[in-house]
């Protein structure tokens, strides 16, 4: 069986992969026990983190437990992406709908004020002829 280098410990971080493999789970496995290490794992970016020896079993549940959370996660973020559509589409009509009701009450408002302004210089047409004719 092939195994990898073992990595100097203070090199213990994620891999380097490209981008289409880095949404991946990674499971840190390391002779490193104690919590400090382990700690330290999950802050460089490890997902999980098993001390050596591991039993197998132990570490095929935590690879399925870490497939089902990178699923929940896809699901929620999809769901979320989904919901982020839906309510920008909602709040476009929101922003019709109140285009809308602007427009309707500004309509009898506009005739209001051109009604008001033709009374108010015929008022004032009336009240200069008023003071011509008095003036006479």
């Amino acid at each position: 069986p092939q195994t990898l280098p073992a990595a100097p410990s203070t090199s213990s971080t994620r891999p380097s992969t490209p981008l289409s493999t880095n949404d991946i789970p990674f499971i840190m496995l390391s002779a490193r026990a104690g919590d400090a290490s382990r700690a330290q794992g999950i802050e460089r970016g490890a997902e999980d983190y098993l001390v050596k020896p591991f039993i197998a079993r132990e570490l095929i549940a935590r690879i399925h437990t870490q497939l089902m959370n990178k699923q929940i996660r896809n699901q929620l973020s999809n769901l979320v992406d989904e919901k982020t559509i839906e309510l920008k589409r909602k709040n476009e009509q929101l922003e019709h709908f109140i285009d809308t009701i602007c427009h309707e009450i500004r309509n009898p408002l506009n005739g209001i004020f051109n009604n008001a302004e033709f009374l108010l210089t015929m008022l004032e047409d009336r009240k200069t002829a008023m003071k011509k004719f008095i003036s006479q």
